[in-house]
């Protein structure tokens, strides 16, 4: 007899990654419910509102998890006041709907567990210093959003919660990498600063592959890396992306030019955080993308 399919409620998933992640789930036989913004347009599509906390508890009921990656993305420039706090509304607003929603049910009807988006913007920029899950958090204004987003998560009144400190999720043709193709492909992908600063990158089957063995790992908890074992220089990185995009690497793009040109948003291009996935390795997944090169051709493995 064939065993009962598991059924997870889905939010922040329309997009580069949740799209992968969508995939990896119902081809292991996950059931899903997303939730839409706007006119459902599926049999498995829920609208909800998060900016105004709406959404009706019974959506949720008996699901066995729950996972949110909702967010307004960090690589938009600028950084001005007001979408300094659509970042923190976009993330805080989604969860503590999601969260309140589950509070709302009989005990025996929640969910089991609750997976929410965080970042490797938990520790700041901390030069060479090895950063795993037990690290303190950093003192600015993406350390401080992280964890505020990751306290919202932790009020869901469920078996377990795990917050997903994501890195750059790589794969040819979308994400990160298509939006760097066109600067290659015109000789102008060049290091930013000194190119020393350490990036945690990690393909995109590695990090929706991670997602669903911790959904499966039903003794796992709390804050996990999702990063690549071996964090690359910004210099090793460009290097392999020109080697990728068949061009020689461009110009250095000066520290005090990014700085000028992006304003505060330029930590996201300067920080350097060797961030290990330790919590990963430990509880025995097994990544298929070790290097910077196995990971930007992932896709097309």
């Amino acid at each position: 007899m064939e065993a009962p399919k598991k059924h997870i409620v889905c939010a922040g998933t329309s997009g580069f990654i949740g799209t992968a992640l969508l995939k990896e789930l119902t081809n292991h036989g996950w059931s899903t419910t997303n939730l839409t913004r706007s006119q459902p347009r599926a049999e498995n599509e829920v609208r909800w509102n998060p900016d105004s906390y709406e959404l009706d508890p019974q959506v949720l009921a008996s699901a066995d998890a729950v996972i949110c990656l909702n967010g307004a993305p960090l690589v938009k420039w600028p950084w001005t006041s007001s979408y300094k706090q659509e970042l923190v509304d976009s993330r805080l607003k989604s969860v503590k709907t999601i969260a309140d929603s589950i509070n709302s049910l009989p005990k025996e009807s929640r969910p089991q567990t609750f997976i929410s988006g965080s970042a490797v913007g938990y520790y700041g920029s901390r030069g060479n210093e090895i950063l795993t899950e037990d690290s303190t958090p950093a003192n600015d204004f993406l350390g401080g959003l992280c964890q505020v987003w990751e306290k919202q998560a932790e009020t869901a009144k469920v078996d377990r919660v795990i917050r997903l400190r994501t890195g750059l999720v790589l794969e040819d043709g979308g994400g990160m990498l298509a939006a760097m193709k066109p600067l290659f492909k015109l000789f102008a992908g060049g290091r930013l600063g000194d190119g020393r600063q350490w990036m945690p990158t990690i393909s995109l089957r590695d990090h929706v592959a991670a997602i669903r063995f911790l959904l499966e790992s039903e003794d796992l908890r709390g804050p996990f890396n999702l990063t690549g074992p071996q964090p690359v220089t910004n210099d090793e990185f460009t290097a392999a992306l020109a080697d990728h995009f068949d061009r020689p690497v461009g110009p250095t793009v000066p520290e005090f030019g990014i700085r000028m040109v992006l304003g505060d948003m330029a930590v996201v291009a300067l920080s350097s955080q060797y961030v290990v996935p330790q919590r990963l390795l430990d509880a025995g997944f097994e990544f298929r993308d070790y290097t910077i090169t196995d990971q930007i051709e992932s896709g097309n493995a």
